[in-house]
């Protein structure tokens, strides 16, 4: 009769790579980050279960989460707009034809960019939540 047992092996690196570094890490630190993840996990759920369920609510709310993004610009899309043809115009020399380029003026714009930016990006992302929530593919999201 022979023996079906495996000797005890190491997890090799790429094992360990495959549960982003899981196995060979210390237990508390494992359980500080199983914690953290069951903590983001609850909140993800909350949001989700925040998002309009009815197709009525669902399409108003991404109508004023884009409103601004169809058509007119609205605020944060005609900063990042205004900021980078400012960018382009000072890069290109046509403005500050002295040379003497304003660091705060640079910093103002590039910190509306940013803010806009990240605004949209926010917005865009609800709606595409919103959104998902309406396809044949989606599942519940459960914590």
């Amino acid at each position: 009769m022979s023996d079906n047992t495996e000797a005890p092996r190491p997890v090799a690196d790429w094992e360990n790579r495959e549960v982003r570094g899981d196995v060979i890490v210390t237990k508390s630190l494992y359980d500080h980050r199983a914690a953290k993840v069951a903590k983001l996990r609850q909140r993800q759920e909350a949001y989700e279960a925040s998002l309009p369920k009815k197709k009525g609510e669902a399409l108003r709310e991404i109508a004023d989460l884009m409103g601004g993004l169809v058509g007119d610009l609205d605020e944060e899309a005609y900063a990042v707009h205004a900021t980078l043809e400012l960018l382009g115009a000072m890069a290109s020399g046509e403005v500050f034809t002295d040379g003497a380029v304003d660091t705060d003026v640079l910093y103002w714009l590039v910190s509306r960019a940013r803010e806009g930016l990240a605004d949209i990006e926010r917005k865009t992302r609800r709606a595409k939540d919103i959104a998902a929530q309406f396809s044949p593919m989606h599942q519940p999201y459960k914590a």
